[in-house]
């Protein structure tokens, strides 16, 4: 099969009047190949542990949230021993998928939800906890009643910094968490009750929806103290779903809201109908409302996760349930029982576009990525036994769920899609990441077995798993000894090198003669420096 042009890097480097040019090339025509799946990880031995989110730091290292359940939990060579119901976790792998070190907190009945980076390198996890007292670092943490949520910051070595929590009578879950490049820290998420308190802020759900949940969104500074929070919500039952912030400090919280309408500072959001609508919000730095939107149809429709560029352009991805949704002018319709969607929209709050995926069962997404040319890697779940993502199909034969992770260009042109397979079900897909080299990690759990490409994964119940898709080869080029040299990753198969004189249409491109040979993790041909191969290319038949 041959694969249409589409660059993922260039080099140019001027050696005397030659220009040498590299590409890499893996791009199927109209749409790109999905990649493979580089490896898959799951703890050693019998224990239980779910893992919630992932994120990447400027190395390509990964980290993951999650809780552990059992009294041991293994990963890789370092054991976690829990300490009460359960315990939050943080691991860091390296882009091998070895564990570089493992944490833990917690002390009865501790989550972890959330986790995101700072430009430093912190760390922060967000989640929540159901009882008893908690040191973490210069903190301690404190539960008498309810379920009450958590922000803790480690360092880039893994120590533990700081803590804070919220408090009340009821109970409130830190659901999503980001950083913003001065290193502040925003927490969205839920709560239920009359007496939730965040600093000197006080929350009451019975104002709005007295036999449900409200939202909450609150901003920290680098030493964890509170700068303000405020409270949405509705009549019934109300969701965060992600909160991301853009460069100038302006923060945007999505989720879900129930019932006829939701409040949300003096802006009111009606529903289609008296089921799940989709909401976002932005606010200033400051904490002040700038505008709200509402978005779905007369059925269930969930916004379960945000992802927010530098400029404010957001995007939501979640769960259409209603047979034909409205995102303000743009309408779409649902091929099945659930399919999954993403939206877009400008730094206004005006929609510039909205797409959806799946097939004639239920379809949803989970967590959204994206990367600087403002795609988006979308991570969920499907049933249907075929699953369409513009030119690719998805097929489960297995009657339980499966992972999907599809990529979308910066239009909503669906550009690839892969899956799980196996007879398991990986019902809980719940975290995504993209590193700086367009590889792509995944999260959650799974019961039984999953398989993930080559790699095969088994439980005796269900436990939590981390998997990595390949990015597109990064095909460098360099001089030594008088000869050009190409290299690139090992774990990139199937591709040859090929030079040609020039870029026009009938450019002939020939493959490289020489040798591959293997050096650490690079795979290198040396070739002479000729005026006739200005151009190098790696190609995929």
């Amino acid at each position: 099969m041959n694969y249409k042009c589409s660059f993922s890097n260039r080099f140019v480097q001027n050696l005397g009047t030659a220009l040498f040019l590299a590409w890499s090339f893996a791009s199927a025509t109209l749409h790109a190949q999905a990649p493979a799946f580089a490896w898959a990880k799951q703890p050693q031995g019998p224990g239980i542990a779910s893992a919630s989110a992932a994120a990447t730091d400027a190395s390509g290292n990964i980290y993951v949230t999650g809780y552990v359940s059992t009294t041991n939990v293994t990963f890789g060579t370092i054991t976690l021993t829990n300490s009460g119901a359960s315990d939050v976790f943080l691991l860091k792998y390296d882009p091998a998928g070895n564990v570089v070190w493992a944490r833990q907190a917690g002390g009865n009945g501790f989550t972890g939800l959330s986790l995101c980076l700072d430009g430093s390198g912190n760390i922060f996890v967000a989640g929540y906890f159901t009882a008893g007292n908690t040191s973490f670092g210069s903190s301690t943490l404190t539960n008498t009643i309810g379920t009450h949520c958590f922000v803790m910051k480690y360092d880039s070595s893994g120590n533990p910094v700081w803590a804070t929590q919220s408090s009340g009578n009821g109970n409130e879950f830190g659901k999503k968490v980001t950083s913003d490049v001065m290193g502040n820290v925003y927490l969205t998420g839920e709560f239920t009750g009359t007496n939730c308190t965040f600093g000197a802020n006080t929350f009451d759900t019975s104002q709005n929806s007295p036999f449900g949940s409200d939202v909450f969104v609150a901003k920290y500074d680098q030493q964890g103290n509170l700068l303000w929070a405020k409270r949405a919500g509705g009549q019934s039952d109300d969701h965060a779903g992600g909160v991301g912030v853009d460069a100038a400090g302006n923060c945007y919280i999505a989720g879900t809201f129930s019932g006829l309408t939701m409040n949300i500072e003096n802006i009111s959001l009606n529903s289609a109908g008296y089921y799940d609508n989709i909401f976002l919000a932005k606010y200033n730095d400051q904490g002040n409302l700038l505008w709200a939107k509402g978005a779905g149809g007369t059925g269930f429709d969930w916004g379960n996760a945000l992802a927010v560029d530098s400029t404010g352009i957001s995007y939501i991805t979640g769960v259409l349930g209603s047979s034909v949704a409205t995102f303000n002018t743009i309408t779409i319709t649902n091929r099945g029982l659930n399919d999954m969607f993403v939206a877009k929209y400008d730094n206004a709050g005006n929609i510039l576009w909205a797409t959806n995926s799946g097939g004639t069962g239920y379809d949803g997404a989970f967590d959204i990525a994206l990367d600087s040319a403002e795609n988006a890697y979308v991570l969920g779940e499907f049933r249907s036994p075929v699953s369409i993502f513009g030119n690719t199909t998805l097929r489960n034969s297995s009657g339980n769920e499966q992972m999907f992770v599809a990529k979308f260009d910066k239009d909503g042109s669906p550009i690839w899609a892969q899956q799980t397979t196996g007879g398991g079900s990986v019902a809980g897909p719940t975290g995504i990441a993209v590193d700086s080299q367009g590889n792509t990690y995944t999260v959650g759990f799974f019961e039984t077995n999953a398989v993930f490409g080559n790699t095969s994964l088994a439980t005796g119940d269900y436990t939590m798993f981390v998997a990595k898709l390949n990015g597109p080869p990064l095909l460098k080029i360099s001089v030594a000894a008088g000869q050009l040299v190409l290299s690139w990753p090992t774990y990139q198969t199937g591709f040859i090198p090929e030079g040609a004189s020039g870029l026009d249409a009938n450019a002939t491109w020939t493959p490289l003669t020489n040798s591959v040979s293997i050096m650490g993790d690079q795979n290198v041909v040396t070739n002479e420096i000729s005026i006739t191969s200005k151009f190098y290319r790696l190609w995929k038949h």
